[in-house]
């Protein structure tokens, strides 16, 4: 039976044939760089012109390109804002109904580690070839003060109670780990110990093995008070004994620990392909201090030499721009504000000449505050997605490209 890589080469035509001109254009131009041995490409323009299938496309492309170049498995890692359009953009991003998309609610990176180690024992996964993988920046790399979920802290204690120098405080790291998760936290604890066990049978007692051999070299680095992460967490769990084995905050902690397990996780990924989309809006992950936490795991994901990377940025006010000749301010939406400012320029002098204007677009008439600045600016009508036949809305992003210009 065909897999999807013996079928690359149709799946590939019939989505580029699928795309309009200008995306077309942009797929092959992205396509070009890679080969070219460029690993960043930018892809910046206004909401509604379809970045999304731009993307869909590149993964097609690479998808030949990684063939070509031997690779047996192509795994295409997604960065967005939330679980809920993650999960909304994969089946998008997906090109075969045969390929791979990872579960959204698994897209902590402090728990990608199980799942590669399944995941690489898993023969269904070589006949899909390309894997999808969600991720979602303020949960997978902003984790030094919070607990995290009572799943991760589960697999997390079914990792550390295995630990040598931990043996004698398997008590302590549960009621650590346990958090405040009282009525959830036997369910998950006693799952994960399960999903643990299996996938080190699966791995031919290869994960366990893996996993304590780098827990143990990242716990016992020294850190720049000059301590180790194991040395703070058996510190605490003498305290918690001391306490009468009673609850302490140990949300710092808990924090160091989940940045442990997720720079586990990233060794193992290796992704062919990343795709950041609304890419504005993570310039810290960029930007963030190298000896940081949120840095020390940005740097490591996106300063390889390896990995193709795809950034996805929205220009959501150049009509600003084009209609009141105002350069584009990335920093500041100037649509917003308690008093609506008053402009000239093309729409007001066509009104001022006669002219009865119209703005239509595909989401929603208040999407930054676009109904109420328009109108103060010369358009008389503002048709949204409150306009359009509800079967007509594809998703949170409004009607398609093709309704909206065969309705106006």
């Amino acid at each position: 039976m065909a897999t999807v890589a013996d079928k690359l080469d149709i799946i590939e035509a019939n989505i580029m044939s699928g795309l309009k001109d200008f995306q077309r254009a942009t797929v092959c131009r992205i396509a070009e760089l890679y080969k070219s041995g460029q690993m960043r490409v930018l892809v910046s323009d206004e909401v509604g012109l379809g970045k999304t299938l731009i993307a869909r496309g590149t993964v097609a492309k690479l998808a030949n390109i990684r063939k070509a170049e031997g690779d047996k498995l192509v795994k295409v890692v997604y960065i967005c804002s939330n679980i809920a359009i993650a999960d909304q953009n994969l089946n998008k991003l997906r090109i075969s109904s045969e390929v791979r998309k990872e579960n959204a609610g698994y897209s902590r990176l402090s728990m990608q580690h199980l799942n590669i180690f399944n995941q690489e024992n898993d023969p269904e996964l070589l006949k899909s070839y390309i894997q999808l993988i969600p991720l979602t920046p303020d949960t997978s790399f902003r984790m030094t003060s919070g607990a995290g979920t009572v799943a991760e802290r589960a697999l997390m204690f079914a990792i550390l109670k295995r630990v040598f120098e931990l043996q004698e405080y398997l008590k302590q790291i549960e009621i650590i780990m346990k958090n405040d998760a009282y009525a959830a936290w036997e369910g998950y604890r006693d799952w994960y110990e399960k999903e643990v066990v299996s996938c080190d049978i699966k791995s031919k007692n290869k994960y366990i093995g893996f996993m304590l051999g780098k827990v143990n070299i990242l716990l016992k680095k020294k850190q720049e008070n000059g301590s180790t992460i194991l040395k703070e967490l058996i510190e605490q769990c003498e305290l918690i004994k001391a306490n009468g084995n009673k609850r302490m905050s140990c949300n710092e902690l808990i924090g160091k620990l989940r940045v442990v397990f997720a720079q586990i996780s990233l060794d193992k990924l290796e992704p062919d392909l990343v795709i950041m989309d609304e890419f504005q809006r993570f310039k810290y992950l960029i930007n963030s201090d190298p000896n940081s936490e949120t840095g020390l795991l940005a740097n490591k994901f996106f300063n390889s030499d390896k990995v193709r990377m795809l950034l996805l940025s929205a220009t959501p006010y150049k009509m600003y721009s084009t209609l009141y000749s105002f350069p584009t301010i990335m920093k500041r939406n100037a649509m917003k504000g308690s008093v609506i400012p008053t402009y000239s320029g093309l729409p007001t002098v066509l009104k001022d000449n006669g002219y009865y204007n119209l703005f239509f677009m595909t989401h929603e008439s208040q999407y930054d505050n676009m109904n109420a600045f328009f109108r103060t600016n010369g358009f008389d009508e503002i048709h949204a997605e409150e306009n359009y036949p509800k079967e007509k809305i594809a998703n949170h992003f409004g009607v398609q490209d093709d309704y909206l210009f065969e309705y106006a």
